[in-house]
């Protein structure tokens, strides 16, 4: 018997595809989830009782701004071997003006 949480409390879920290639068919759901799932076969999260991704599609309002940071860190983590030529850092941020982080 499925678990079934306390009316008006606060929940976190992950709801799976299990049409698509890599989880189907599934006959352990916790393996499907841990070893067999990736981010494309997450279908819904809710977490803290609201809706993260829904329709395979993140939802979350603050996600432009957690991709962002992240992609700073990663800028700053990352070897600079072109930074000694002349003219790299101009391209370079002229480059990532015309990419978008986020659609």
């Amino acid at each position: 018997m499925p678990a079934t949480p306390p009316v008006s409390t606060r929940a976190d879920l992950i709801l799976l595809r299990t049409d698509a290639a890599l989880t189907a068919p599934v006959s352990e759901a916790p393996c499907a989830v841990l070893v067999q799932a990736g981010a494309g076969e997450i279908e819904t999260v809710i977490a803290d009782g609201r809706r993260r991704k829904h329709g395979g599609r993140l939802v979350y309002s603050g996600a432009s701004a957690v991709f962002a940071r992240l992609q700073a860190r990663a800028e700053e983590a990352r070897p600079r071997p072109l930074a000694c030529l002349p003219g790299w850092a101009a391209a370079r941020s002229a480059r990532a003006e015309r990419i978008p982080l986020h659609a």
